[in-house]
């Protein structure tokens, strides 16, 4: 697929809603697809950056791109912290609980 700047900006777009829905749904898989997703945009971003430096459209989408990955990073991070606290709290409910599941 060849890459343009519309495409690029479509890509960092997903990479962040999907760091905003993880936050919300709290899922690291999610943030680690839209990191995924940022990632393609700014690589695709960076090369046509370097080969045309005066347009503005791939100046727009590589920012986007890079701003992204770091709004992904962070999402990922406090889903697994938050999974890291909760998973032991979440284990002893489970396992004291003496009626049915259903």
């Amino acid at each position: 697929m060849k890459a343009n700047a519309s495409t690029c900006r479509g890509f960092a777009l997903a990479g962040l809603i999907c760091a905003a829905v993880s936050l919300l749904m709290g899922g690291v898989l999610l943030s680690a697809l839209g990191i995924l997703l940022a990632w393609y945009g700014y690589a695709n971003s960076k090369k046509l950056l370097k080969a045309n430096p005066q347009d503005l459209q791939a100046a727009i989408a590589f920012k986007l791109a890079r701003n992204a990955i770091v709004f992904g990073a962070i999402a990922a991070g406090l889903n697994l912290i938050t999974a890291v606290f909760l998973f032991p709290s979440m284990m002893s409910g489970v396992s004291a609980s003496s009626a049915p599941a259903f």
